[in-house]
């Protein structure tokens, strides 16, 4: 049996880092990967939970933020737990490996880049501003920024 998972995204959520009573690190995290595109259809995005521990949880809220395109690897695990009389299931990708594809450079000249364009689009129309900023925090990240 093989329960290995691939996954490249943009981290969709705020990085917040943990410590176990033991003193190990954990983050959990949603990363938003794109589906395949069909003709037929718009653009679909699945924002999945992620979980990473130990160094590479440090390591992860060190160097990236929401917004950064990683690549993980790991496994998908069930956790089962009680809550008030009822089962319930926790389903998340165990994280055994993160790698950082784009630098903070790269990330901040993006963010740059789409103020600078909100800023020159809200002359035109007094909602254009409100608008782009529901549409940044809603957007379905394209596979164009992909590196491959």
């Amino acid at each position: 049996m093989i329960n290995q998972v691939v996954l490249i995204g943009r981290i969709s959520s705020e990085l917040n880092l943990r410590y176990t009573p033991n003193g190990n690190a954990v983050c959990n995290f949603n990363l938003a990967v794109n589906r395949p595109i069909r003709k037929d259809k718009e653009k679909e995005t699945d924002f999945i939970s992620c979980e990473v521990w130990g160094k590479q949880a440090e390591n992860l809220v060190n160097y990236q933020n929401k917004g950064s395109l990683i690549a993980t690897e790991g496994r998908y695990q069930v956790d089962k737990y009680q809550l008030e009389g009822e089962t319930k299931y926790k389903h998340y990708i165990l994280v055994s490996t993160i790698q950082f594809l784009e630098s903070k450079k790269e990330q901040s000249q993006n963010s740059n880049e789409k103020s600078v364009n909100n800023t020159q689009n809200s002359n035109e129309d007094p909602f254009q501003q409100m608008h782009n900023q529901i549409e940044q925090e809603h957007t379905n990240f394209s596979e164009e920024s992909l590196p491959f």
